[in-house]
């Protein structure tokens, strides 16, 4: 008798289900926390649970998937986070880890919400990206379809690597509505033969990237291998629609990639589409193909779409019978950059129709650093307002963009801190503190008896929160100390008992990081970049007897100006034009009798930029002439001459 009834009850909720299905509601359900319920239910077993309509929402506590397991939520059933629960910084609402056979839907309007608003409180709950409304790691054969999912602390789905496989197979997304998340509609680690259909991922807003979809590798060993979104709706996001990030992929160690974008509309965010192929030229860039086939890319901020640092010999990135809408926008529809020595190419642009309301280069290359363009192609045509299309012209662009080779052979001096010491007196000159970003290197050099307090202050530049580890070495690079810079500003004082230098190496992320000393003899190495932020700033640095070519690399995410001034204070490169993108001030000189000092201006800057000192250049920045440190005697020289 109870299994008809279970069969009648089934039949009402419209689906055919397996003879062991059973309704999660029979375990128990309580309004006010439904999570032994639900979760005994999964446990039970049956190969397919209803989530059953109570007439009340299912207030959760996070619940563990597994595999073999069909999941339904019946018309009209909202699953809910439970209000002061998900603490942990990584509480899912559902998560699967290691689980093959998984079918997770819905029917009518079901639908799975989390509490986002609660998760930006601070003060109630630890910062966090990662509070996923579905998390799938290293899982296999899964069907997630016809859902709302709603207001995660993180994304939509995460689908990353699990404890014994290093992605997920065999995935498919249909029919889901993915808004408001806190960091990503779908974020995708790494996966093999994952679908995405008929999905609209929108208004996702918190925390970066805060894009629509992000396929974001975390290392070598993920993959991304037959990946199809098809048929879905990208709008109203915070940042980019699309966001590739591959630069911890390579050619050596990753399966090649393939990622296809079809009849997608991606429109309304803040940046249509983002690829970043490779972050430098030490491994070769990943191997593959990304199609873009029957697309129309929007944006009104921000370029429509934007490619950096790919290479000729990497993956091949393509555009067929797309059309890229820029109206509206302040920025050019199309730019190339690159951080890469390798030069850029391997790029097809198809018959792309760029819509324009104003005449400016459709497709702009800025930035490309060393990287000339080389096997660009496509034929397309340019459209500004109702006037009749026109062809771009691509062999101009790659001509306009050929190699640099004094980007090509820039090369830096190692910093050594025993090239250096502190100077023998004087008083600290008060300056402004650079703001830095990313992994910089403060050094402070004493002689003996001497004291100093290096003041590090640390400023949130996004809801993350503060964290910032600083490593302590001697000037053989052994360890001295570590600490954390947390809550904003810490005093670190030092003793010298014999002449000595400390190098402080910080990683402040995406916050900042301003440093200063009460004491001369200090500077910050500039033979990796150093990474500025909203810095106005005057640098100094030395020039040796021997030194005959002074350069300096600049490169700004975000425009800027520049200018190098010799040691009379004339200025010997700068041209008093933007920069956006890697740029050589170069400078040639002729021996002199003792060392110089040399400035380099920076002015009206935006936000990002970074600056690297050109071999043979002694790589050190100070901020004032009194407060650097001096060059010691065994320093050697070498003349190079001018390209």
């Amino acid at each position: 008798m109870k299994a008809i009834v279970y069969f009648l009850s089934f039949l009402a909720l419209g689906t055919c289900l397996h003879a062991d299905a059973v309704k999660a509601g029979s375990f128990g359900f309580t309004k006010e926390d439904a999570t032994e319920c639900l979760q005994k239910a999964i446990d039970s077993g049956a190969s397919t649970v209803v989530v059953d309509n109570t007439g009340s929402e299912w207030l959760v506590r996070p619940i563990r998937l597994r595999g073999d397991l069909e999941l339904v939520f019946a018309d009209g059933v909202t699953v809910r986070a439970l209000p002061g629960a998900f603490k942990n910084q990584n509480d899912c609402l559902f998560e699967a880890h290691d689980s093959k056979n998984l079918t997770i839907r819905g029917e009518g309007t079901a639908r799975l919400v989390m509490n986002q608003n609660d998760y930006r409180n601070t003060s109630a709950y630890k910062w966090s990206e990662w509070r996923h409304l579905i998390s799938l790691r290293g899982c296999e054969n899964v069907k997630i379809s016809n859902l709302t999912l709603e207001s995660s602390g993180g994304d939509g789905i995460y689908v990353g690597t699990g404890k014994t496989v290093k992605g997920c197979q065999n995935i498919l997304l249909e029919n889901l509505l993915i808004a408001r998340q806190y960091r990503q509609g779908i974020s995708v680690i790494s996966a093999e033969n994952l679908t995405i259909r008929k999905c609209r991922l929108i208004d996702t807003a918190g925390t970066p990237p805060a894009c629509g979809i992000d396929f974001e590798p975390n290392g070598p060993e993920n993959f991304l291998v037959n990946c199809v979104l098809e048929n879905c709706e990208i709008s109203g996001n915070y940042s980019y629609g699309v966001l590739l990030v591959l630069g911890h992929l390579n050619a050596r160690e990753t399966r090649p990639i393939s990622i296809t974008v079809k009849n997608c509309m991606i429109r309304d965010n803040n940046g249509g589409v983002r690829i970043d192929g490779g972050i430098n030229s030490l491994k070769p860039i990943v191997k593959g193909n990304i199609e873009f086939v029957d697309c129309r890319i929007q944006s009104e901020k921000n370029e429509s779409i934007r490619l950096n640092s790919l290479s000729e010999k990497g993956f091949r990135l393509t555009f067929r019978n797309c059309v890229l809408d820029n109206t509206g926008n302040k920025f050019a529809p199309a730019g190339l950059a690159s951080k890469l020595q390798d030069d850029l190419g391997n790029l097809d642009f198809g018959n792309l129709k760029i819509i324009d309301d104003r005449k400016r280069p459709a497709i702009q290359a800025f930035g490309i650093g060393a990287a000339g363009l080389t096997t660009v192609t496509g034929n397309p045509t340019v459209q500004i307002g109702k006037a009749a299309p026109e062809s771009f012209d691509i062999k101009a662009l790659i001509k306009a963009n050929a190699p640099n080779p004094i980007l090509k052979n820039f090369t830096t001096r190692p910093f050594n801190p025993r090239e250096f010491k502190a100077p023998g007196s004087g008083k600290i000159a008060k300056t402004a503190p650079l703001r830095l970003r990313g992994t910089n290197r403060f050094v402070q050099y004493l002689k003996a008896g001497q004291d100093a307090v290096i003041t590090f202050k640390a400023d949130k530049v996004n809801t993350s929160p503060l964290a910032i580890p600083v490593e302590v070495t001697d000037a053989n690079g052994a360890p001295q100390d570590s600490f954390v810079i947390k809550d904003g500003t810490v005093n670190y004082k030092l003793h010298a008992n014999s002449d000595t230098v400390y190098v402080f190496e910080f990683r402040a992320g995406s916050h900042t990081v301003s440093v200063s000393s009460d004491t001369p003899g200090h500077g910050f190495p500039a033979d990796a970049p150093l990474w500025l932020f909203r810095c106005n700033s005057e640098l100094y640095f030395y020039v040796m007897p021997g030194d005959t070519m002074v350069r300096v690399e600049i490169d700004g995410e975000e425009p800027l100006k520049a200018a190098l001034y010799n040691a009379s204070g004339d200025k010997a490169a700068g041209d008093d034009k933007e920069i956006q993108g890697n740029k050589i001030l170069c400078a040639q000189r002729p021996p002199s009798a003792k060392p110089e000092v040399w400035k380099l201006k920076l002015y009206d800057v935006v936000e990002d930029h970074r600056v690297r000192l050109g071999a043979p250049l002694l790589p050190l920045l100070f901020t004032a002439l009194a407060n650097g440190a001096v060059p010691t005697s065994e320093v050697g020289t070498k003349v190079e001459p001018l390209l």
